[in-house]
């Protein structure tokens, strides 16, 4: 059997085709990373105002503030000379955004990452009593640019004060106490801007997927993680966290290639029965002493094998390609996988692996489903065409099918194929398990083989 299976490997890679395949594979994979990358940093690129002149302004930058600062001089001017009817709500609003904007300019607070930026919006935010001693101690922090006394000081201000966990276990239970027992006294230590968004996700959970998320940052900050994933079971909390990575982003959505892949597969199982008909060599395959249901097993094999070391080689190459694109930084991160059990943690890289590794049980399926069109049509343009088709429209038929609430859809081969997406639970159908579909998946593969085999076994040449 092996023989006959590193026979077919010699064919195969003989032909010029399928060498082409290979090159076309991974260049448009380095492509695909590529402009991922590109497309990462082009949304991390500063955001522009466009001023009443037309002209691009960088936001949080000293030309936008004086911006900003002349255009609410206008609107408050218009407002007391009667040129512009409001309430004086409206001034009163008008003239703290104003003062905010002075303040920021006279200390030069510019840009989003200036942890002063963000206390002072919460100093004169609506309904703030900007005279305030304690409104004023926080200026004096902001204005020696002391965030350490910031800290200490909104320790000593909330002392009595706990997070309030809507529907949701305990955890940290004061941020500013919390910062001061661990010594975070660096704004740009990942935990501050963590333990803030902490804060505010405990006060407004409204369901059980908003309680994992924040278990899953609890856990995350107890832990000191700051470069993790989390699944959450709800399609909006799939998303990467903010402080991950630009490899993370990249690597971390890179079993997306798998669908290149999957279509070279399905040229080989769609070529490697119906070129032996075509080219008039099964004549002689068959003649010799080996026995047909050998041959096709070997054949199915070859088509399995390749499936299986693509995969390796695809995960090894696409990591490659993310290292010299984006550095190395997060490789050793964490990914946490929240569930009704409780909060699991592995290797962000070996999660990835999984993924990679889910995409093939749908290449594979594929790959069968051309691999016994092949052997009954005896067509390569048929088996491929087929093949491919399925593996690009037949997620769309599923979709279709779910929002129409057909359950029986879930039964259907193009339900179950996309493994990565049922495993983050993002299934169509509700309560569809990577076991369930693995199993499915299973089912159609050993229908399609026994149909390739008995295509090929008991049918005349």
């Amino acid at each position: 059997m092996l023989n006959l299976i590193k026979n077919e490997y010699i064919k195969l890679f003989k032909r010029g085709s399928i060498i082409g395949a290979t090159i076309v594979l991974f260049v448009f994979s380095f492509l695909i990373l590529f402009v991922a990358k590109v497309g990462y940093s082009y949304i991390d690129e500063e955001v522009m105002y466009i001023g009443e002149d037309g002209e691009e302004v960088g936001l949080q930058t000293e030309r936008y503030y004086n911006v900003r600062i002349e255009s609410l001089k206008t609107d408050i001017k218009a407002i007391e000379d009667g040129t512009w009817k409001s309430g004086a709500e409206t001034l009163k609003d008008l003239q703290r955004e104003l003062e905010m904007f002075e303040f920021m300019l006279d200390n030069k607070i510019f840009g989003n990452e200036d942890w002063r930026r963000a206390v002072v919006a919460e100093c004169f935010a609506k309904g703030y009593d900007s005279e305030s001693k304690e409104i004023n101690d926080i200026k004096k922090c902001v204005e020696d640019n002391d965030f350490e006394a910031y800290v200490r000081l909104k320790a000593k201000l909330t002392k009595a004060e706990e997070i309030t966990y809507t529907n949701c276990d305990e955890g940290i239970k004061n941020i500013y106490a919390y910062m001061v027992d661990k010594s975070i006294f660096d704004p740009t230590d990942w935990r501050y801007n963590a333990l803030l968004e902490l804060k505010n996700s405990a006060e407004t959970v409204q369901d059980d997927s908003d309680v994992l998320q924040v278990k899953a940052l609890n856990y995350r900050i107890l832990n000191n993680m700051q470069y993790a994933t989390n699944d959450i079971p709800v399609s909006m909390f799939e998303e990467e966290e903010n402080d991950s990575t630009m490899f993370m982003k990249i690597f971390g959505s890179s079993a997306s290639v798998m669908v290149i892949l999957c279509g070279v597969i399905i040229v080989i199982a769609g070529i490697i029965v119906a070129t032996e008909h075509t080219t008039g060599t099964i004549k002689f395959l068959i003649t010799n002493p080996v026995s047909r249901g050998k041959i096709i097993v070997s054949k199915y094999l070859t088509v399995v094998s390749l499936a299986a070391v693509g995969i390796f080689i695809l995960f090894g190459f696409n990591m490659l390609c993310s290292i010299i694109l984006c550095g190395t930084e997060g490789i050793d991160a964490s990914h946490l996988k929240v569930t009704v059990d409780g909060i699991k943690e592995t290797s962000f890289v070996f999660n990835t692996f999984i993924e990679y590794c889910l995409e093939m049980v749908g290449v594979i399926a594929y790959g069968t489903m051309a691999f016994a069109i092949s052997s009954i049509a005896k067509s390569t343009s048929a088996a491929v065409a087929t093949g491919i088709m399925s593996a690009m429209g037949g997620s769309l038929v599923s979709q279709l099918l779910a929002q129409m609430h057909q359950d029986w859809g879930r039964y259907l081969l193009f339900s179950n194929t996309s493994l990565s997406s049922i495993y983050k639970n993002g299934a169509y159908y509700p309560n569809q398990s990577v076991t369930f579909a693995i199993t499915t998946v299973v089912i159609y593969v050993i229908i399609f083989f026994l149909i390739a085999y008995d295509g090929f076994t008991r049918r005349e040449v």
